[in-house]
């Protein structure tokens, strides 16, 4: 195997940010509390809502 670009284990281990669009709720999620599904062009974070369990797809934070 060869490896051309070695990934960024810190960028893999991001929160994502969540706002629930039935209840209205807000909240942030370590990667190990949502999972990655796929879309027409990107991975994106997926989570239920933790007051009304609602499956809430969200947005990883970018700390800089």
């Amino acid at each position: 195997m060869k490896i051309f670009k070695e990934g960024n284990l810190e960028k893999a281990k991001r929160p994502a940010r969540f706002v629930c669009w039935r209840c209205g709720c807000e909240w942030e999620a370590n990667n190990d509390e949502y999972i990655l599904e796929e879309g027409q062009r990107e991975m994106y974070p997926v989570c239920n809502c933790p007051c009304c369990n609602e499956r809430v797809s969200g947005k990883v934070v970018i700390y800089r």
